[in-house]
């Protein structure tokens, strides 16, 4: 439940935009200000885990649909 719940609000608790660079924040470590650090182009790695949790949950559900088809079938 925690993993949809950010999948789908993640654009309002995302302090930061997950594409957005600054070279100057690269490599910085976790903080208050960047939950997880950041990356070598100064994207907020928190940001970046949320906007990605949409994808990874519609990939894998839509696996488990297949295999589920898959199990129909035989």
């Amino acid at each position: 439940m925690f993993w949809i719940f950010y999948a789908i609000a993640w654009h309002w608790i995302v302090p930061y935009s997950p594409l957005a660079i600054n070279v100057n924040a690269a490599f910085k470590p976790p903080s208050l200000a960047h939950l997880f650090g950041t990356d070598n182009y100064g994207r907020d790695v928190f940001s970046r885990v949320l906007a990605g949790a949409q994808s990874v949950l519609s990939v894998g559900g839509f696996g488990a649909l297949i295999g589920e088809l898959q199990l129909a079938q035989s």
